[in-house]
């Protein structure tokens, strides 16, 4: 099973994790994180989006992917956003500071769906 589905829409590269993301192993989540990076590298991806429709939960180290996939693309001029995120993700998110933080500025905005995120980034 792949871990991540990965989509173009436009300019954006949609990266759809499957699956429960504990249930892999590092060297599985490096392999995937590396498919993907070589992906932002080419010039077709201008942003990017997490879709998490198909999951629930993510732990610390998906976060550092997410962290480190959202810098390359922003270090070439695009955006990041997530969408589909549940409740418990959210909430992880903004402890961290890391989603909608509105006073110091936040690395990733939450959408509703796919393609309200899609409208925002392409924007």
């Amino acid at each position: 099973m792949r871990i991540f589905d990965v989509e173009y829409s436009g300019h954006t590269l949609i990266v759809t994790p499957q699956g429960n993301l504990y249930e892999y192993r590092y060297n599985e989540l490096r392999d995937a994180y590396n498919d993907v990076y070589r992906m932002i590298s080419d010039d077709s991806a201008r942003h990017l989006l997490f879709d998490f429709v198909n999951l629930t939960r993510f732990g610390s180290a998906f976060i550092g992917i997410m962290i480190r996939l959202s810098k390359k693309i922003r270090n070439g001029g695009g955006n990041a956003g997530l969408c589909n995120l549940s409740d418990d993700m959210s909430e992880t998110l903004r402890t961290m500071l890391l989603l909608d933080n509105i006073e110091g500025g936040s690395y990733w905005t939450g959408y509703s769906s796919r393609e309200v995120a899609l409208a925002a980034l392409e924007s």
